[in-house]
This record gives C-alpha cells, structure tokens and sequence, in this order.
C-alpha cells in the first residue's frame, strides 16, 4: 500500500472546504449533498532512475549520468547536478562528467517537481560515485 504525504496547508485548505459545505446544509436544513469523487492527480516525481551509478574515468575522458525522471511531465520539474570535488572531476548542466585530476568524488542529481499549485512539490536525490584514474 503506498501512502500519500499531504502538505499541512492543503489538509488545512481541504476542512475548511469541508466544515463550510456541511454548515452551509445545517443552515438550510437542506439534506446533506451526495457524496462526491474527488480525483488526485498523480505525485509529480514518482522515480528518480540514474545510470549509471558509478563510474570510473581516466583524467581527460567524458562521460554521461543518464537521469530518467518518473513521470516525465515536461515543464514540471528540474533536474540539478552538483559536484564533491570540482578539482577533480565537473559535471554540467546536462550530466555530462569530466575528469580533471586522479581521486574520488560525488556527483549529487537533485530532481525538483512543483505539484502545480505550489503546496504538492517533490524533491528526489541521488549520488553517483566517480573515481578518476590516471592514464
């Protein structure tokens, strides 16, 4: 069973809605409105899938972290990467890692979603570990 993690606003927001509609019944001693489906939309990131989720580069050589977000909605999340150890290896917008000097480091992808309405955002995080040999 999956559990669904509500901001305190929205559950605050959705009482509120609640607590008025059922005054609003008593006032006019109206019966009681039938009972109404409300659909969730789906979490805006579900899955954060990297690959691959280490790698070892010879100093000079390039390669790519694949980032897969789930659901892909285009225009609703971002995708962030960051570095450990800048002297020995960057990494670019796009994932893309370079290695610059012999060592270790970590490559942290921070994947953001707005749930839309700015109460439902999501944030996932993973970590990649590079190791840079010398030629």
């Amino acid at each position: 069973m999956r559990c669904q993690t509500y901001s305190r606003r929205r559950v605050v927001r959705r009482l509120l809605v609640s607590v008025s509609m059922l005054a609003a019944c008593h006032r006019a001693s109206a019966p009681a409105p039938a009972p109404v489906a409300v659909r969730r939309p789906p979490p805006s990131l579900l899955g954060l899938t990297i690959t691959p989720t280490s790698m070892t580069l010879a100093v000079g050589e390039k390669k790519a972290v694949r980032t897969t977000v789930n659901p892909a909605r285009p225009g609703r999340y971002s995708v962030r990467y960051s570095l450990s150890a800048p002297d020995i290896a960057i990494v670019d917008s796009l994932g893309t890692v370079t290695a610059m000097a012999a060592g270790s480091a970590k490559v942290t992808i921070v994947a953001h979603a707005d749930g839309g309405d700015g109460l439902d955002a999501t944030t996932l995080t993973q970590v990649v570990a590079v190791t840079v040999v010398r030629p």
